[in-house]
């Protein structure tokens, strides 16, 4: 007994120009990963600082 087996299609990517991307109906959820991923950003390099002048010093 053989069984036929089809081969999976591959998903083409659109090609889209800056402005079709924006129009395409994703501006909500990245401008939220953009500005979710700035303030871990800021979060992480603000309290980096904070902990390197909180030493002593001469230990830096």
């Amino acid at each position: 007994m053989s069984t036929k087996t089809t081969p999976k299609q591959r998903r083409q990517l659109a090609n889209l120009g800056p402005i079709e991307q924006i129009r395409a109906g994703q501006m909500p959820r990245r401008l939220v990963q953009l500005l979710a991923g700035l303030a871990l950003y800021g979060f992480s390099w603000h309290w980096s600082y904070v902990a390197r002048w909180a030493q002593p010093p001469g230990t830096c």
